[in-house]
Formats: structure tokens, C-alpha cells, sequence
């Protein structure tokens, strides 16, 4: 049978910190794969010093080469993984997957380094492509794939989603979990899934691409106990739910708050939430059972902004959920997107101010900004475009750390003074975290910390000497 490689890219974040969540799209993409006998090996980048030594040795013994990215940095690793294979045997089927190649399936093909892509949720695709290449069958049947037949590109029938999820297990047993056992707030942690999708209908978000319309599936309350089990026999006291949206189905979150409670297990938990959800009566019962960690997906503090988002929340409901979360002692990150198309500097004058608001009344909630990414397939994407956003046309260019800088933004008029703010804003929560990071960063975070907390009090994002070092650093890690 066929020997198989799935490879992980690193981006450039790996350099400051060990990674935090395992590759669970490949884990769980394994599953089918591993119960029909394939032998299955992951190559997780972030985890490794000397790449091309280590996947030589791997490529010696591999028929298949998976590849699994986001749009960005990971790309770019891909692709040297991709071309390196090519020069070591070029019989290699070269397969890539991911949200990057679901979002833009032709023009990724289009990439001499590509061979086949898997678009959409991959587990029985990918079970279906290797069992045909394995009996040399052909590929016009298999639902949910691309490739090139006769220099044509060929994409077939989209599949449909997997009803129950229940059926993919994370293949823990491929990776090694105590490799992504970390540190968060002075505790051991580890991440977790548990479902896909999300009822809610953000313009931006790749999920309604990704996984069709307004959908949510969830491991079974069951199935996830089994899962908090495995994870606290590895004798970690934190466990992070790292879905788009774990506690969406309010139903299936106090059916795992109830098997939580009968077991008598004794951890703290993190996992994202709508801002609406902070009620008192679901806020009291998930954090009976150790919730006591949150992110806030807040984007905007401008009403105007979160209309266009079609967020369905209020700038109003991001200062209740600090109120509540002061209350109940939850530790609380709240995400911030700058650069959104039409965005005006009252709409960011309006996000610092929210900022602002919820920091005086929970001085130790966390605010993460980033620039806005125009995901493929997104209304987002179709504004942006409109306003003069203009999309990288092959593989290669979608390499950019587009969460990162505002540059080919072109509707936004001061870049400079965009990127001061986003990166003055991260500054200043790092200093709160420090143990986040390699202890080789925790004494100049400290520093930049520090000064950042002044410039964002004083609002001076102009001549930030401290900032254009950050920049050259991230720079020469992303290279």
C-alpha cells in the first residue's frame, strides 16, 4: 500500500512561540485513512530545526505527498516542501488541501508544484483519491478534487459534508500530544476540536465557503467527554476548544457541562464565544465546570462597521461581556480587525474608544488586533475588490502575511499610521502574557510593552522607532 506524508508549514509566529494547537486537519483527514490500512507519517514544520535534511530522509520512503495551508506564510513553506520533493523523485503525487485550496481550487492547480488539490472537508476524499491512485484508477468520479489531465484543469462535483462527525476521530496516535502541551497562563495546556462550522453569517469568514451555509456540527456530548479524558490523562490542567464556535449550540454545551459535572472532572477550559452569549445564566453554568478563558471575536467598535460585518452584535454587548466576565473571573482576549473596506478614521477612533471602555471597567482583558484579510469566496473579498483591493493571480503571491500588513490594501489611505496602531495595540496586551513566548523575547516584550502602554494612552502612533524594530524582526522570521 501506499506510504503517505502530510506536511505541516510553519509560519513566521513559530519563531517566537512552540505551537500551541496540533495540526488537526491532518489528524483528522488520517482517520479513514489509518482504518483502511494506508500508513500514514506527519510532518509538523513548527516543530523542527533543519526541515530539508529531516523530509529528505522522510521522502525517501513516501509515494504521496499531502500538503494542508491557510492563505499567507504557510504557502510559501509549502511550496519549498513542494518543489524539494519534485527534485528528489518527481514520481511523488504532490496533493494539496486546506482552506487556501478550497477558496481558490483552479488557481492553486494552475502551481507546476500541485498535482491534485482536495477542496472542502477532505477525510473521504482523500480516502477515495489515494484508493484510486493506489489501484490506478481514475480520478473523474472522485467528488471534491482537482487535478490536470492532458495540461487541462479538471475540477470535479463538490462532495457534500459529512453528517455526523462523530465518525472522524483526531488521530492523536500520529503526533505526539506532549509536543503541543504548553504553557497558558501559568498552567499546563493543551488544544482541541470538536466541531465545524458556525450558525452565524460574518461577510469576512471562510466559513460559509468552506463548509456552506449557516451550519454547525459538533462531536456528539459524548464523544467529547472521551476527548477531555484522553487529554487529561496527559496531566494537563488546561484543555482550549479551539472551534470557530464551541459553545454556539447552547443545548450541546450544557449536555457537556452536565457529563463534566457526573464525572467530577477537575480542569479549567477555554473556548470562543459570541459576546451576546455572557448572560448570567449560561455564564454561571459553564463556569461551574471550569470555564475561565475566553475570546471575544469583537472586530469593531464602530456600529456602522459591524452592520456592514454582518456581525448581528452591538459595540454595546462587547462592554456587557466585560462586566460579566470581571464578575466571574474569566480571563478574556477580545480580537479586533482593522483596514475593513470603507473603514474611516471614526471607525477606528470608535474601535480604540470601545477598547478603551473595556479596559476600564476589566483592566486585564486582552486585545488582539489584526488587519483585515480578504478570504476568497467572501463577501469581504467582493467589497474589498470593489474598492480596489487587487488579488494576488497564482499561488506564490497568496504567500504574504496578508493578517499582518495593510499593504496591498489599497483603499486604505494611511497604511503607516494603521500598522502603528494595529502593532501599538498588540504591544501593550503582550506585556500582560510574557510567558506566552520564548524566554529569549520575554525581556524586550517587557520593554515594548511598556513603551506601547504610554503611546496608546497618549495616542501617539507617529515616529515609532520601537515599532520599525518589531517590523525588521518579524521580517527576518518570516523569511
Amino acid at each position: 500500500m501506499l506510504n503517505i506524508l502530510l506536511f505541516f508549514p510553519k509560519h513566521w509566529l513559530t519563531e517566537f512561540h512552540k505551537p500551541t494547537q496540533a495540526p488537526f486537519g491532518l489528524m483528522m483527514i488520517s482517520h479513514l485513512l489509518t482504518e483502511n490500512g494506508y500508513k500514514i507519517k506527519i510532518f509538523d514544520e513548527r516543530l523542527e530545526q533543519n526541515t530539508e535534511e529531516l523530509l529528505k530522509k522522510e521522502l525517501k520512503n513516501t509515494d504521496i505527498l499531502g500538503i494542508s495551508a491557510q492563505s499567507g506564510p504557510q504557502i510559501n513553506n509549502g511550496l519549498k516542501a513542494a518543489k524539494l520533493t519534485r527534485e528528489i523523485n518527481s514520481n511523488i503525487k504532490i496533493i494539496w488541501g486546506g482552506v487556501h485550496a478550497t477558496l481558490l481550487p483552479e488557481q492553486t492547480l494552475k502551481n507546476k508544484y500541485v498535482d491534485i488539490i482536495v477542496y472542502g472537508e477532505g477525510e473521504e476524499t482523500f480516502l477515495e483519491l489515494i484508493q484510486a491512485i493506489d489501484k490506478g484508477l481514475s480520478l473523474k468520479n472522485i467528488k471534491g478534487i482537482g487535478y490536470k489531465e492532458s495540461n487541462k484543469i479538471i475540477l470535479n462535483e463538490k462532495r457534500e459534508l459529512i453528517e455526523n462527525i462523530d465518525k472522524i476521530n483526531l488521530r492523536w496516535d500520529l503526533v505526539n500530544p506532549k509536543d503541543y502541551i504548553h504553557n497558558f497562563e501559568k498552567k499546563k495546556s493543551i488544544s482541541t476540536i470538536t466541531s465545524r462550522g458556525c450558525y452565524f453569517r460574518c461577510s469576512f469568514c471562510y466559513n460559509q465557503t468552506f463548509f456552506g451555509a449557516r451550519y454547525f456540527r459538533g462531536f456528539s456530548p459524548e464523544k467529547v467527554l472521551e476527548e477531555i479524558k484522553f487529554l487529561l490523562d496527559l496531566k494537563v490542567e488546561t484543555i482550549k476548544f479551539e472551534d470557530d464556535n464551541f459553545l454556539v449550540d447552547k443545548n450541546r454545551t450544557k449536555e457537556i457541562c452536565n457529563l463534566i459535572k457526573q464525572e467530577k472532572l477537575d480542569f479549567t477550559w477555554s473556548a470562543p464565544i459570541r459576546a451576546h452569549y455572557f448572560t448570567e445564566e449560561f455564564t454561571k453554568e459553564i463556569t461551574s465546570v471550569g470555564y475561565k478563558y475566553c475570546n471575544i471575536g469583537a472586530e469593531s467598535g464602530s456600529e456602522r462597521i459591524l452592520k456592514l460585518m454582518k456581525k448581528d452584535t452591538i459595540s454595546q454587548h462587547y462592554i456587557d461581556a466585560a462586566r460579566i466576565a470581571k464578575k466571574y473571573n474569566i480571563s478574556t482576549s477580545y480580537h479586533w480587525m482593522l483596514g475593513y473596506p470603507t473603514e474611516t478614521q471614526e471607525d477606528i477612533n470608535d474601535t480604540i474608544s470601545t477598547i478603551n471602555k473595556i479596559e476600564e471597567i476589566y483592566p486585564n482583558s486582552y486585545h488582539i488586533l489584526n488587519i483585515f484579510t480578504p478570504y476568497p469566496g467572501t463577501e469581504a473579498y467582493d467589497l474589498a475588490i470593489e474598492h480596489g483591493f487587487n488579488p494576488p493571480n497564482n499561488l506564490e503571491n497568496w504567500t504574504k502575511n496578508f493578517r499582518e500588513e495593510c499593504s496591498n490594501l489599497v483603499y486604505i489611505q494611511n497604511k503607516k499610521l494603521l500598522e502603528n496602531i494595529r502593532l501599538t495595540g498588540i504591544l501593550k496586551t503582550l506585556g500582560k502574557r510574557p510567558n506566552w513566548y520564548r524566554p529569549l523575547f520575554r525581556p524586550g516584550i517587557k520593554i515594548f510593552s511598556s513603551i506601547a502602554k504610554k503611546r496608546w494612552e497618549k495616542q501617539n502612533f507617529n515616529y515609532p522607532y520601537d515599532l520599525k524594530l518589531i517590523k525588521l524582526l518579524k521580517e527576518k522570521y518570516m523569511e
